[in-house]
Parts: structure tokens; sequence; C-alpha cells
């Protein structure tokens, strides 16, 4: 009963600041949101110490029988190598779209990466299909019918969908592996590997968390025989760099707007909560309560208003997340996720305070008593 009145004491200008606190909670949960995507793409991107990326640079005309003649040898020389190899940016035919898609291709994996599903389970490696799996991102989802993948004209398993770990909420990446590939599946991306690598834009990728110069070195020997050389790149990006980058851009500017936004919204309402409590703060100095006192009582009270809206808004945005078939709700950075959401909650709830108690040493005591 007694917290019910610490609720209903301040009548409907208390609800009206308590509606202002559960929409500056439910911004703070988008912004945590923005934040825990940011480190979780980049714990994907840097999950391995060591890797190191190559261009396959011919030095002189060569046809295409001897271009997949290399990349054949490639393939044998990686199968030894202690790191992981793929070919990072082959192009392949999707599902009859004009336009064609990088596939990333993993040859030989020795340290598997974290790979996490839409479901939130982990994704256990190796795969055990030979009938040429795929991992895609969930963008990818539109291109298939009831789980399969047309790939090269080859109808292509869909293992597994991963979570969207970027901030752009768009993925179209895809993982395929050349040892759970057919022989057709095989030739179909020779073929097109031999075109990428014609046009002088087929590149390897070596990855470990050991050093890989000895990997390196083993596969810049099976090719001494050729006229080719693996010319180290720097600054590759992502498939989904330039939408993340455009999302970022969109989230510098959008982001600042909520906050100032939710900001306003709490002094504008905050204001009417104090004009209904002017004449008690009044009275309350006119018997000896010190400035620091009152600062502490605002604080305290628009606290203990806040702790409702903020339950609302998480539980708001749990049911959306449900509606939207999210289910990667709690992870491993869910505790990081409400520490952003206390600690914003907390430092707009003492910026508010502030801006009341700046307003308030102007009130004239003595008219608020006979008032």
């Amino acid at each position: 009963m007694k917290i019910k009145h610490r609720y209903t004491r301040f009548g409907f200008s208390g609800y009206l600041l308590m509606i202002g606190l559960f929409v500056s909670a439910f911004i703070l949960i988008y912004i945590a949101d923005i934040i825990i995507i940011e480190l979780k793409q980049k714990n994907v991107l840097t999950q391995f110490e060591n890797q190191n990326y190559y261009l396959i640079d011919k030095q002189e005309d060569i046809d295409d029988e001897m271009t997949k003649e290399i990349l054949k040898q490639i393939i044998i020389a990686s199968q030894s190598t202690n790191c992981n190899v793929c070919f990072d940016n082959t192009v392949n035919d999707i599902s009859n779209q004009l336009e064609q898609f990088e596939i990333e291709l993993m040859i030989n994996m020795n340290e598997y990466p974290e790979m996490i599903t839409q479901t939130g389970e982990k994704i256990s490696f190796p795969l055990k299909s030979t009938q040429n799996p795929i991992i895609v991102g969930k963008s990818m989802l539109k291109y298939c019918e009831d789980n399969i993948l047309m790939v090269n004209e080859i109808p292509t398993e869909v293992s597994y969908v991963l979570n969207d770990e970027y901030s752009s909420g768009i993925d179209y990446s895809m993982y395929m592996f050349w040892n759970n590939c057919n022989d057709d599946m095989k030739e179909k991306l020779l073929e097109n590997m031999v075109e990428r690598m014609q046009s002088k834009f087929l590149r390897i990728k070596l990855y470990s968390n050991s050093s890989i110069d000895d990997d390196y070195q083993l596969i810049l020997d099976s090719l001494k025989d050729y006229p080719v050389v693996l010319e180290k790149e720097e600054n590759i990006k992502q498939a989904n760099y330039h939408l993340d980058a455009t999302n970022k851009l969109l989230n510098m500017i959008f982001l600042p707007v909520c906050i100032l936004f939710s900001l306003y919204t709490c002094f504008c309402i905050s204001f009417l909560w104090l004009s209904q409590r002017k004449k008690e703060i009044s009275i309350r100095k006119a018997y000896g309560f010190s400035n620091l006192q009152i600062f502490k009582m605002l604080i305290v009270d628009i606290l203990f208003l806040s702790i409702p809206s903020v339950i609302i808004a998480v539980i708001s945005n749990i049911v959306f997340r449900f509606i939207m078939n999210d289910r990667m709700i709690f992870d491993s950075l869910s505790l990081a996720k409400f520490g952003i959401i206390c600690v914003g909650m907390i430092l707009e709830v003492i910026l508010c305070a502030f801006y009341l108690f700046q307003r308030l040493n102007k009130l004239i005591l003595t008219e608020e008593i006979k008032s």
C-alpha cells in the first residue's frame, strides 16, 4: 500500500512523467541494440588473431586450362596447411538472378569460426552433408524455396541461417565448403573461379590464431612453376560494408535526434510534474531543507517513477522481437545491454532532476507559500 501511494500521490502529472520515462527507456533500448550489434559485428570480423588476404595475380596471359590447373594446385596445397584457407570472393549464379553473388568457399578448416544461427544455436562443425550444404545470411532467404537455394543451377541445401550481426539488418553472406561439395558443384565453382581469376579479382584468405607464415610459404611454393604471384591486400571491405556504412551514417544522425527528443520530452513533462509540487517543495525549503536535500529528493522520486517505465519498455521490446520472429533476445551480451540501459536511464534521471532544480531556484518562495 505504501509503494502504491508513492506512485499515486503525484496524480495525473506523475503518470504523464512515467509515460515520458517509458519513451526514453524505449529509445535507450534501441540505442543499446545498436551498440550491441556493433560489438557483435566487431567480434565476428576479428575472431582470429592472424588474417591475411592475397590476390592471385597472373604475371602473363594464360589460358583457362592453365588457370584451372593453378586453382587445383592451390586447393591441393591448402589441404596441407595448419591454418584456415578459403577463396574469399568467388562469384556464383543464384536462383536465376541477373546479378552474381559472392560466396566464401572454405577449402581447409582447422579452426572453425563461431557462427550463431537465427535461433541462437551455435553451428556445429564440420558439416556432415555431402550434398552441397550452404550457410547463408538472412537476406538470402528470399531466394530460397523449401530450404533449397539454386547455386549455379544446382540445388543446394541451406543448412543454417545466420543470426543478423550487421547494423544494417541486411546480410547476403554465404559460406560453402569444398569438401562437402559434389563433383558437379566443384566443376561449376572452378569454372566461375577461372573467370574471376582471369579478371584479376580472385583472392584467397588465410586465417588462424597461430602464425600463418609457414602456410603462406607452402602455398607459394606450390605455385613456383606457374606465372602467378600472391599479392597481399590491405583494408579489405566486407560484403556488407557499404550497407553498414550507410546505416552507421544514418545512426549518427538519427540517434542524437532520438536522444534529444527523449530529453526534451522528459524535461517538458517533468516541468508539469514539478508545477504540481512547487508549493510542497517551497514549504520543505522554508522548514530548512537544503538545496542538496531537495536535489536528492527529486532524483529519488524520478528514479522511483522510472522503474515501472523501464520494466514496461523492456517487456514491450521482448514482445516486439517475438512478433518479428527474433529469438536472439538473451545472449552473452544481454548483461552489457542491460547495463547500457540502466546507466543511460540513471544519467537521464540526473539530468532531468538537475533541470528541475535549476527551474526551482527561480521560484519566489514566499509567493508560493501564500498561494
